[in-house]
């Protein structure tokens, strides 16, 4: 029997994205608030978390976000890991993004470093500031790391540094929709059964 939680190296082209992914994606999210999972991501959204998980608040609607400890931090300063999730809703991930975002990204990236480094004395170059794709939660949100921690989903087939991110998008708006983008699947995640019946061939 084939271990289901074998890992696999996806060539997401744009055309697997859109015929692929981006509709099971759609099937995955088409009411994301009614779902367990996304529960405590959109509670964090609404504000409705103790006042003292909040690290850094940013009400606005469009460019801001609320900066707060990843549920996988074990709460030592070794290993701190924050999350920035944004306010905005309908950005699933890295595909959605392009100049009309920069601002939002750009905040994010200088708003959250001031805060490290005020909070923790990590400056800038000494953080990881990433996004997964494809991520666990498909409402768009940052991860912050100091570079000495070697934090899950940071090898280079998940994790993609929001300064690239930002550079990309500068570069060609739509470089993110355009872009052929690799990453990992496990062959018990829908996705893999998905690409298989497109004709995929791991």
């Amino acid at each position: 029997m084939v271990n289901p939680d074998l890992l696999y190296l996806v060539e997401e082209t744009a055309q697997i994205y859109n015929e692929v992914a981006l509709p099971l994606i759609h099937e995955m999210t088409s009411n994301l608030d009614d779902q367990p999972k996304y529960k405590w991501m959109f509670e964090a959204v609404k504000r409705q978390v103790p006042l003292d998980m909040i690290i850094y608040d940013d009400s606005c609607p469009t460019n801001g976000f609320i900066l707060l400890p990843d549920r996988a931090w074990d709460g030592t300063d070794k290993n701190i890991y924050l999350l920035a999730i944004v306010n905005q809703k309908g950005i699933k991930s890295l595909r959605d993004l392009n100049q009309t975002h920069l601002p939002l990204l750009e905040n994010i990236l200088w708003s959250g470093s001031e805060i490290m480094e005020e909070k923790y004395g990590l400056k800038r170059s000494q953080l990881r500031i990433y996004f997964h794709y494809h991520p666990t939660y498909y409402h768009l949100h940052v991860h912050f790391n100091p570079l000495n921690y070697d934090a899950p989903g940071i090898m280079m087939e998940k994790g993609h540094l929001l300064q690239e991110v930002i550079s990309n998008i500068k570069s060609k708006s739509s470089y993110y929709q355009e872009a052929t983008i690799f990453f990992r699947v496990r062959r018990k995640h829908e996705l893999y059964r998905k690409l298989v019946d497109f004709g995929y061939k791991f």
